[in-house]
């Protein structure tokens, strides 16, 4: 799911742009975000929150993880526009993805939680932890099994970046 704060205007999306969003899930999200949050976040630029919809009524066994429908983030785009650097010429447009710090920081002004970090590890060992199982870290229900993991690929020494790689492996992959 995304939380799209653009031109000033908050909405929100699914997976991809033509994915629905159930209506009471969507009903919450209204309740949750204002617009008046993301401006004082993002007053002079555009931004994507990245993370799923959880809890009670949006899967199966969906109360262990929250009572209530409810957003946890796991990534935040930030868009800049297009900025003089010198009389006629321009820096283009630029994507920053936040570190995970900057997540959690964002998430806590929007008082959302933050999927929680497991570890740095490799493709291979993130698909054998998941195979293994593992207790979720997020989850009402100390003893509910974590569905998976969502990662994002390191990309060590970068600040702005244009993409960047976001993968999520679940015990059925």
């Amino acid at each position: 799911m995304r939380i799209i704060w653009q031109d000033k205007k908050l909405s929100f999306g699914g997976k991809t742009d033509t994915a629905q969003i159930p209506g009471d899930l969507l009903g919450q999200l209204y309740k949750d975000f204002t617009a008046s949050m993301l401006e004082s976040i993002f007053p002079d630029a555009d931004a994507v929150i990245y993370g799923e919809g959880y809890g009670a009524g949006i899967q199966k066994g969906g109360g262990d993880y929250c009572p209530s429908k409810a957003f946890i983030a796991f990534d935040v785009c930030v868009i800049t526009p297009p900025t003089d650097l010198v009389a006629g010429v321009t820096a283009p447009e630029g994507k920053w993805w936040l570190s995970y710090e900057n997540v959690c920081d964002v998430a806590g002004k929007l008082k959302i939680p933050v999927v929680p970090f497991i570890g740095e590890m490799t493709l291979e060992d993130a698909t054998e932890f998941v195979h293994a199982g593992f207790k979720s870290r997020c989850a009402v229900n100390p003893n509910k099994m974590a569905e998976g993991l969502v990662g994002r690929i390191s990309r060590s020494g970068l600040l702005s970046l244009v993409c960047i790689s976001i993968f999520k492996t679940t015990e059925r992959d």
